[in-house]
């Protein structure tokens, strides 16, 4: 379960193939070759030969990230994707030659948000160079955080959201149960769950046509909270946004709506005045019946305009609810033959 992200066609480019026989050294020499004018130290190129002599991977690499003449070569050595690309997978594949574990995850979350942060060149060559170093990891944590800087970079704009669609490689990936075994195969922390699957409702929600696919990521955030202690302002937002969403929808949306009744912190909405009356509805939409609705409605009549709520819609699904809740307690019902045309 590798989950690797084929975003970009990362093939090999004719520049690191041709000098492969001392790609890195080469690859210095062509991005200062690149880069503009009196941009890039003076020094970097013997700095950078002394890296590669001693074979000090993490020198080499560094030395590369902290210079924003050689970084702005790195982005601009062809307006192709796949030559970038390539030249960046042969920088981060140097991260395999540090000893230390350790030091690698750290050298490998530095490389990562040097590029998450590199807001003046090209979001997609980013995105590309986020998702080449993706595949290179196997720490799942690693693998999570990554994950979620590709996400935000691709929910940036509208033209980026498209990565996030279904039938692409990150949207496919951005389906809550696929999504949850991913994590639970990586054994990645409930914490560090919890952040991703946050960040994916919120890239999913940039999707026109999820709605479906927006709730269940909602659900799973909010099942990471195991205690009502553990909430915060951000958990209480999200309970009450899962809430009215399953209102809305709660035929489609079912499933979800009979699982929110059982999460401690969409039922912690009953501990407020204000978020209460939202969850007596939701109760009502799982196990009422139209009179509970009728009796609701002359209660708390102002909470449809609170939260947008369609009073006619409610209605309707609530006719649509108790209808097949009365299908499912008589028999009679149950078995009646399909009237033919």
């Amino acid at each position: 379960m590798s989950a690797n992200l084929p975003i970009a066609a990362l093939q090999p480019s004719s520049t690191i193939v041709n000098i492969a026989e001392n790609a890195e050294s080469n690859l210095i020499h062509l991005l200062v070759e690149k880069a503009p004018i009196d941009s890039i130290s003076k020094t970097f190129t013997s700095d950078c030969e002394k890296m590669i002599a001693s074979a000090n991977a993490q020198g080499l690499l560094q030395m590369v990230l902290n210079d924003d003449g050689a970084m702005t070569a790195l982005f601009n050595i062809s307006p192709k994707l796949d030559e970038c690309v390539s030249a960046f997978s042969l920088l981060a594949s140097l991260l395999q030659r540090i000893p230390s574990d350790q030091e690698q995850s750290d050298v490998a979350a530095e490389v990562a948000e040097t590029i998450f942060q590199a807001e003046k060149f090209d979001p997609v060559k980013r995105i590309a160079m986020l998702t080449s170093l993706y595949n290179l990891r196997v720490d799942g944590v690693e693998r999570c955080r990554l994950l979620e800087m590709i996400i935000r970079l691709s929910s940036s704009s509208p033209q980026l959201n498209q990565l996030l669609m279904e039938g692409q490689p990150v949207g496919d990936l951005l389906h809550a149960p696929s999504l949850q075994r991913l994590l639970e195969f990586w054994n990645v922390p409930l914490v560090e769950r919890r952040k991703l699957y946050r960040i994916a409702h919120q890239g999913v929600a940039c999707v026109e046509g999820s709605e479906k696919r927006k709730q269940q990521l909602l659900l799973l955030f909010l099942e990471t909270f195991e205690k009502t202690s553990e909430l915060d302002a951000d958990a209480v937002e999200a309970s009450v946004e899962a809430t009215v969403g399953a209102i809305r929808d709660p035929v489609t949306l079912f499933v979800e709506q009979r699982s929110m009744l059982r999460t401690p912190a969409v039922l912690a909405l009953r501990d407020s005045p204000e978020t209460k009356p939202l969850l007596l509805l939701l109760e009502i939409f799982a196990n009422g019946k139209l009179e509970d609705y009728d009796r609701f409605v002359g209660t708390y009549e102002s909470i449809f305009d609170k939260y947008g709520l369609s009073k006619q819609e409610c209605i309707r699904h609530m006719r649509l609810l108790s209808l097949c809740s009365l299908a499912s307690e008589h028999e009679e019902i149950r078995t009646l033959p399909l009237l033919r045309r």
